[in-house]
């Protein structure tokens, strides 16, 4: 499987709920939290694309802009 960035690949994101994520490019999430934990995937309206929905700020945040702390 490719990944889809130097991270991770597509089928590791269901992987991921439950767990602390961080941005790839190393900045904060809106609740301006670096760290968030990943409560479950939905498709963002605004980008059409899998999305990880956050615990603290409740936003939702692309999959592939993500990794595991």
């Amino acid at each position: 499987m490719s990944k889809i960035n130097k991270y991770t690949t597509e089928s590791e994101w269901d992987s991921m709920v439950g767990k602390r994520i961080e941005k790839i490019s190393g900045k904060p999430f809106k609740s301006a939290m670096k760290m968030d934990f990943a409560i479950g995937i939905e498709i963002n309206p605004l980008s059409n694309k899998k999305s990880f929905r956050m615990k603290e700020c409740n936003t939702l945040v692309d999959c592939f802009l993500c990794k595991l702390v």
